[in-house]
């Protein structure tokens, strides 16, 4: 009876002023949005943009593999090749992380950009090279090129998971998600590309062959999908400068009060200096920063058995 008292008697509660829209998205991805914190979704959109370039290359690859493996030598058993050529890529965090030991924080925007680089080079070299074939010393072909260029989109898109995410641990919270989003899109939109182009007048195309579209169409395609991530890494990179320099001028700007001191006068008052011959020893300085006030020295001259001069 009392607990049902107590609740008929707690006020009502007023209801959040923030829309809903607004609510539901910050208890969807876990966080307690602050009524005073903005969420620019422009640049929230950038941040999606941005994820899109980590893992993009590899995820197309694979989802233009039924495309491409009967104009290959080795068919459908180029993905195992392939899968070998990207655990190469693993020596790309390594050799970031070498290079961080040695240069610092200096090293992480040079090799954001060459991630982006490398990538958007690898795929428009693998728009005009990705049939293309040579001959091994056992007298067979291969395709050399396809696989030396997947090791290199291996390369970028294992590197980008440790340049991405500590570029993003300097802003909001909010924004992380945003990049985890682009990363899970950056799977789905090269399968969504590859039902488009595996579409036909006669259906879905299930068994490989020619498509709507070549696979170099395809790889110009995740070329400019990659530049357009570029561009919203440079955006970004732009903000967070500016950011920064804001910053620098607050702090510039704020006025540090001087600490004032006690009169010798008074003895009774916290904080006194000391008077030892001609020295001033402030053991203590008032914690209290007000008016500025006179500071009385009082000094002492005068050889042993001779009267004192008294200076002030």
């Amino acid at each position: 009876r009392r607990q049902r008292g107590q609740q008929a008697s707690a006020p009502l509660r007023p209801r959040s002023s923030k829309p809903l829209l607004g609510r539901r998205l910050g208890f969807s991805l876990g966080m307690a949005l602050d009524e005073d914190e903005r969420v620019d979704w422009c640049q929230y959109v950038q941040w999606i943009v941005f994820g899109l370039g980590s893992w993009l290359a590899i995820n197309g690859v694979y989802a233009e593999l039924p495309f491409m493996a009967e104009s290959l030598p080795e068919g459908y058993s180029i993905a195992a090749t392939l899968g070998v050529a990207i655990q190469m890529g693993n020596l790309g965090p390594l050799v970031y992380t070498c290079l961080h030991r040695r240069y610092g924080s200096k090293i992480s925007r040079v090799a954001t950009l060459a991630v982006f680089f490398i990538g958007i080079t690898c795929c428009l070299l693998l728009s005009f090279l990705w049939d293309k074939t040579a001959k091994l010393p056992n007298g067979k072909r291969a395709s050399v090129p396809l696989i030396a260029l997947t090791a290199g989109l291996a390369v970028v898109d294992c590197t980008s998971s440790v340049v991405f995410w500590p570029f993003a641990g300097s802003f909001p919270a909010i924004y992380v998600t945003a990049l985890a989003t682009g990363e899970m899109l950056s799977g789905t939109v090269p399968g969504l590309l590859s039902l488009v182009q595996a579409a036909n007048k006669g259906g879905i195309c299930a068994s490989g062959g020619e498509g709507l579209f070549a696979p170099s169409v395809f790889f110009v395609v995740l070329a400019v999908t990659m530049l357009s991530s570029g561009i919203a890494y440079r955006s970004l990179s732009r903000i967070e400068q500016e950011r920064t320099q804001r910053q620098m001028i607050d702090v510039l700007d704020v006025d540090v009060p001087t600490p004032s001191y006690s009169k010798i006068g008074d003895s009774t008052l916290y904080g006194e200096p000391r008077i030892s011959q001609g020295t001033v020893q402030d053991e203590t300085v008032n914690s209290s920063f007000s008016a500025p006030r006179t500071l009385e020295v009082q000094v002492t001259t005068g050889a042993d058995g001779d009267d004192d001069d008294e200076f002030t």
